[in-house]
């Protein structure tokens, strides 16, 4: 019989004695002579017998006043409580306790002996049948399992099968780690930053399949090739922030023991270029990866190409305003959105059939703020300029102020208010409006009707703008300063132009665009008569002498990688730079200079 066979008994046997007890307890009550009738509770308490000293009651005196038949339940209980204490520390009984109230998780790991490794893609077999393959860490899983003593088999391509004995002897266990030996051939793959060209030190080699991780160590992933080989083999090779690379190895001498180191691999930056390019006859806009191995067409821009043109949302990588023009390559005459994620081009704004120019006051990630200028059509009651707002969400086109005149324009990004300035000197007599729009519902609201020759902001007073105010009976003449949000018509300056003090110089803090996690600063300075790219972290000049002269930077790629538009003397392209070593690599030509930074 079984040990948990005999514990059920001996469970059911003791459920039966105790029953049995109850009964016979039960007989001996309604049997008692001194519970019978005529003999009340009142004269038993309050008999001629003597009065006796109560002993106050222990364990002991209690086990011994109990009945025998009940010393026998407790002492079998008691019995059993003891057995099964002594049996837990039994491994094989405990082990047999647990399997049929619960289950286990557990886990293996893999590891290469030599190395000290892991191992993945090796097959873990228990002794119960249960199979599992380890991860790229070495680990397999198992999952509802069986406690106790068992065997894991390991087999693996390029290494010796191997038996262990293990135990499961909890939930959640990793076991291990369990050292297996090679028999195939070692290859050690190393990899460099393309652009660069040092070495990165962590990284991975997958084998075809996918079945097969070599994880580096020290900058180097050592991997097993099965001696059986009889193929060149492919492996992928993958890093964080890089795009997949490969290596293929030379398996001809594979049974003499001897595959060439291959050479390093050079994995390129993740992420993608957008830029313009006559590189198929029209202009188009193109997206390419940093090594120009892989170039898209995002949008063919048709019979407008020629007059192509575009600027990033600063903030996106997926929205471009772009201007297109089919006139005469000098003024433009369309605005449309290019949306990377779709590839479309739409447009959004479109001017009559005349010769107009746009000029940009603002963009973000809402809004694209503008004016159109119709050239020489300033006639009395033609309108020849307006300005806009393109919102891209709501794909809302709102005319913020329209004039035959010009039109000025100043544009507060923090609180989204346009001032704008209408001097209609084609009316008779003049006329004019100083108005403000706060965006994107807000109407126009009139200040003055009066000149106001202005307005227009300075760099020490952020949030204002100034304009002088005269004719207007109500005011002084001259200067004012005015909150963008604030009562017109403001902090009167005087009659005289306002001396306003010299700005500071921008300390090195706040000049050129930020990396993404804000850790350094890049700008463009003229030095011995090429543009160089200053590096706010070490206040040093990249690549001081190389022949390359930047004009602007496009972006950065991460936190030590920009992009740039330049020229090295015979053409103007798009570069990729680290801005450590000053190494740089041409990512493509361009048919037109993008403006300024990722962003206006």
């Amino acid at each position: 019989m079984l040990v948990t066979d005999y514990i059920a008994k001996l469970a059911g046997d003791c459920m039966a004695k105790r029953k049995a007890g109850k009964a016979d307890n039960n007989s001996v009550q309604k049997d008692d002579p001194q519970v019978s009738e005529g003999v009340s509770e009142e004269d038993v308490l309050t008999s001629d017998s003597e009065e006796i000293e109560v002993e106050k009651p222990n364990l002991i005196n209690r086990f011994k006043a109990l009945p025998t038949k009940k010393k026998r339940l407790y002492g079998a209980g008691v019995g059993l409580l003891a057995l099964l204490v002594i049996l837990w520390f039994v491994p094989s009984t405990k082990y047999a306790i647990l399997n049929t109230v619960s289950e286990a998780d557990a886990s293996l790991k893999i590891v290469d002996t030599e190395t000290e490794l892991p191992v993945s893609g090796a097959q873990v077999t228990l002794g119960n049948g249960a199979v599992a393959t380890s991860d790229a860490e070495g680990v397999a899983f198992f999952n509802d399992t069986e406690y106790g003593n068992t065997t894991a088999t390991i087999t693996k391509e390029a290494y010796e099968p191997t038996t262990v004995d293990v135990t499961i002897s909890k939930d959640n266990i990793v076991l291990g780690p369990i050292g297996i030996v090679s028999n195939g051939v070692a290859v050690n793959v190393s990899v460099v930053d393309w652009l660069n060209n040092e070495a990165i030190a962590d990284f991975a080699v997958v084998s075809e399949n996918g079945e097969t991780v070599f994880q580096s160590q020290d900058g180097v992933a050592q991997l097993n090739i099965p001696i059986s080989a009889d193929a060149d083999s492919t492996y992928q090779v993958q890093a964080d922030g890089y795009n997949q690379g490969s290596v293929t190895l030379d398996l001809t001498n594979i049974l003499s023991a001897q595959v060439p180191t291959p050479e390093a691999v050079s994995l390129v930056r993740e992420g993608n270029h957008t830029f313009l390019s006559n590189r198929e006859g029209d202009v188009n806009f193109y997206s390419s990866n940093y090594d120009r191995k892989v170039v898209a067409t995002l949008v063919v821009t048709g019979e407008d190409g020629n007059y192509f043109n575009y600027l990033s949302v600063p903030g996106s990588d997926t929205l471009y305003v772009v201007l297109l023009s089919s006139g005469n390559g000098t003024d433009l005459d369309q605005l449309a959105i290019v949306d990377l994620e779709a590839k479309s081009l739409k447009v959004v704004d479109e001017a009559p059939d005349e010769d107009i120019r746009f000029g940009f006051h603002t963009a973000d990630e809402e809004r694209v703020v503008y004016s159109v200028y119709y050239d020489g059509k300033q006639e009395s009651g033609k309108i020849s300029q307006k300005t806009k707002s393109y919102e891209f969400s709501s794909e809302r086109l709102v005319t913020i102020a329209q004039s035959p005149t010009y039109v000025s324009v100043t544009y507060d990004p923090i609180s989204n208010t346009v001032i704008t300035y209408i001097s209609n000197y084609l009316a008779s007599p003049s006329r004019y409006e100083l108005a403000r729009t706060v965006l994107p519902d807000g109407d126009k609201q009139v200040l003055t009707n009066v000149n106001a020759n202005g307005p227009y902001t300075d760099s020490t007073e952020p949030g204002s703008f100034f304009y002088y105010l005269n004719n207007n009976p109500s005011h002084k003449v001259g200067y004012y300063q005015m909150d963008f949000t604030g009562t017109f018509p403001g902090k009167y300056l005087g009659e005289d132009w306002p001396e306003f003090e010299e700005p500071d110089e921008v300390p090195d803090s706040e000049k050129g665009l930020a990396s993404p996690e804000g850790t350094n600063r890049v700008w463009v300075e003229t030095r011995d008569g090429k543009g160089r790219i200053i590096l706010n972290e070490t206040k040093n000049v990249v690549n001081p002498t190389g022949t390359l002269s930047v004009f602007s930077v496009i972006r950065w790629v991460d936190e030590t990688t920009i992009t740039v538009t330049g020229s090295d003397g015979t053409e103007t392209a798009d570069y990729i730079m680290d801005v450590e070593s000053g190494n740089y690599k041409k990512i493509t030509n361009t048919f037109r200079q993008s403006y300024s930074r990722h962003g206006f």
